[in-house]
């Protein structure tokens, strides 16, 4: 959700307040003017200014949701990425790339950025522990497509070079305070805090 939303909201949430402490004190005033009334039972008498506050809180659902699915988001993969491979201007150095939908990836970015890995996988390790991960720096999300370069080294040049085909692409949710250069696997990444939220498989 947007900044904008969340002020709206505590306004509103002001305001109700407001008028709950002004329907409790005109309550009492009442009370004190008719001692009859302090013989009805007290929900009766305080259900107006409960029913005003219950209305008030209620405006934050919808906002504690959108934040909550913010932090925890639940992957919709094909929301997310549009094309991968080789990056066609740069064929000949090696270099891919990821181009991720930034418009389904927009509820995320308060709180990530984005980023690419990519490998071959040969089956002799689990796959989050294989090393030599290609990986993109961090971008921003942003609302269009997002072209992330994936900077192939030495390694995996020679690795294409002599057949080796089929490379593993993953699209990644980095929290800002997360570096590329501190992790090495997927299962690294994911001890910081990294999410992997789009994985394929495709050239070279």
């Amino acid at each position: 959700m947007e900044d904008y939303q969340f002020w709206i909201i505590l306004g509103i949430t002001t305001v109700g307040v407001y008028f709950t402490r002004e329907q409790v004190r005109l309550i009492r005033a009442q009370m004190a003017a008719k001692k009859s009334a302090k013989n009805a039972p007290a929900w009766k008498v305080y259900s107006p200014a409960g029913l005003i506050l219950l209305l008030t809180l209620v405006n934050w659902g919808p906002y504690l949701s959108s934040y909550l699915r913010s932090k925890n988001p639940e992957p919709l993969a094909e929301r997310y990425v549009t094309s991968w491979g080789v990056l066609p201007s740069e064929a000949r150095q090696g270099n891919l790339r990821l181009t991720a939908n930034g418009h389904g990836l927009l509820p995320f970015r308060k709180s990530w950025k984005i980023a690419a890995v990519c490998f071959h996988y040969n089956g002799t390790r689990d796959i989050s522990d294989v090393e030599d991960l290609q990986k993109s720096a961090l971008y921003d999300i942003r609302d269009g497509d997002i072209l992330i370069v994936i900077p192939a080294d030495a390694k995996f040049r020679k690795e294409v070079e002599a057949g080796q085909a089929g490379t593993n692409y993953y699209l990644l949710l980095v929290p800002p305070s997360v570096k590329m250069e501190q992790f090495g696997t997927l299962r690294q990444a994911e001890s910081l805090g990294v999410r992997s939220i789009w994985t394929g498989s495709g050239p070279p």
